[in-house]
């Protein structure tokens, strides 16, 4: 833990020239170097939206709201969240406003999608949302064990002279014995394979914000799956024993492949079925028309076809003597 802690420390004026470093660019590159230089080095930021990412922000705000709420001793308003979630939320701040859109402008948007049922849970959003209204808001954030300390608590520190780690925490509980416990919401369709959680790096990286934040890491972690009304924790194997210094090899090892590829300047691309989500992927559904195909060197696998067969540069198909076997 000493040691953990020293590779820590608050971000100066002279730490300014450090790369910054999130859990989702961590997360890309581990992925594929390939699609990280494409977006975060050669600067190809797609605007594009999606039903998942859209309902995910508006639920995500009226959870962080209800928060904020007990956090202030207030009375909680469902009402209120349940408006906030049908009609949208307007973020303002010192730069901007970000207007959220609400359910009733997201069933219009994405109308197929939204009463379409998927594979996983069987589901359709109209459906998913009767759970969230019914089971999810009014439980959540209500436990007499745990007491919420922060909601969308950000956080910046220098991580081993070498990064800036910044990034928001959806929520920080304390218990009587002042132990932390962070839960992490998500608006996916299914929970996590087992082989995902026992090092998982976002809540690594959670728990080194925490050690600079609050002097002490997590003892308990949470993943919310918010539309399906399901939790994993420690009881369904998040963050196994010696987890912490895992990802810390983990993300020392990151850390150093970004250097050395940044010296030679090559970012070799990593085709796994991932690739039908890439919005580099021309016939992926999240592909942006003003970069849709940059990449050439992709799986084929669809959701139709379970390929293990990859497509190089030259357009030629190559089939994979090793087949790598995803859960989605």
């Amino acid at each position: 833990m000493t040691e953990i802690s020293q590779k820590i420390r608050q971000v100066t004026e002279e730490d300014k020239g450090l790369p910054y470093l999130s859990y989702s660019k961590e997360s890309n590159f581990d992925h594929c170097p390939l699609s990280h230089k494409l977006k975060y080095i050669d600067k190809n930021f797609s605007k594009k939206s999606s039903l998942p990412m859209e309902i995910g922000s508006i639920l995500h705000k009226a959870l962080e709201l209800k928060g904020r709420m007990i956090m202030e001793g207030k009375t909680v308003d469902y009402d209120y969240l349940k408006s906030i979630t049908e009609e949208g939320y307007l973020e303002t701040d010192e730069k901007s406003d970000n207007h959220i859109l609400g359910i009733k402008d997201l069933k219009k948007k994405y109308f197929d999608e939204f009463f379409t049922a998927d594979s996983k849970s069987g589901m359709n959003y109209s459906e998913k949302m009767d759970i969230f209204y019914n089971k999810v808001l009014p439980s959540r954030i209500d436990s007499k064990e745990w007491t919420p300390v922060a909601v969308e608590q950000r956080f910046e520190f220098v991580y081993d002279d070498r990064v800036i780690i910044h990034g928001f925490i959806d929520r920080v509980d304390k218990n009587a014995k002042e132990q932390l416990r962070i839960t992490d919401y998500k608006s996916s369709k299914a929970v996590f394979r087992d082989a995902d959680i026992k090092t998982p790096m976002q809540h690594v990286i959670y728990d080194l914000a925490c050690i600079h934040l609050y002097g002490q890491p997590a003892t308990d972690h949470v993943y919310d799956f918010i539309l399906i009304d399901a939790i994993q924790g420690a009881d369904e194997g998040v963050c196994t024993k010696g987890y912490l210094n895992r990802g810390i090899k983990k993300l020392d090892k990151v850390l150093n492949e970004m250097d050395e590829m940044e010296i030679k300047g090559e970012y070799p691309p990593k085709p796994t079925p991932l690739c039908y989500w890439c919005p580099f992927h021309s016939t992926s559904p999240n592909a942006d028309p003003k970069f849709s195909g940059l990449c050439q060197y992709h799986s084929l696998w669809t959701p139709e076809k379970k390929s293990f067969a990859v497509l190089n540069p030259y357009g030629q198909e190559i089939k994979k003597e090793t087949k790598r076997k995803l859960v989605f």
